[in-house]
């Protein structure tokens, strides 16, 4: 699809890639569950809160329209939407306080 004010359907996830409906929630809980683990404060609750809300809101449309709705078309390379580009970024952030806290661990240990 393309030509302004068109909305894509996608049934799949991020990019249209389709995947079993179980997956993004196993992946979910196993980043839940390592980063619990690792006690990040700060910074990370913010992309974790960012995650949340982007998640929650494609969750919203997945239940009343079966599928995700994507507005933005990239080239027919793939559709995404706002909550697409806040899961996104919010995972950007994540990963950035994890390598800043992994760094700080390292210089506490003597590496």
């Amino acid at each position: 699809m393309s030509g302004r004010g068109e909305v894509y359907l996608n049934s799949g996830i991020s990019f249209g890639w389709e995947v079993p409906i179980y997956l993004p929630f196993f992946f979910f809980f196993v980043f839940l569950c390592f980063f619990f683990a690792w006690g990040y404060r700060g910074s990370f609750w913010l992309g974790f809160l960012g995650l949340l809300v982007g998640a929650g809101i494609n969750l919203l449309d997945r239940v009343r329209f079966v599928a995700v709705r994507d507005y933005f078309n990239f080239f027919s390379l793939f559709y995404n939407n706002l909550a697409d580009w806040l899961i996104f970024l919010s995972v950007i952030m994540i990963l950035i306080v994890a390598k800043k806290n992994g760094e700080k661990t390292r210089n506490q240990e003597g590496f």
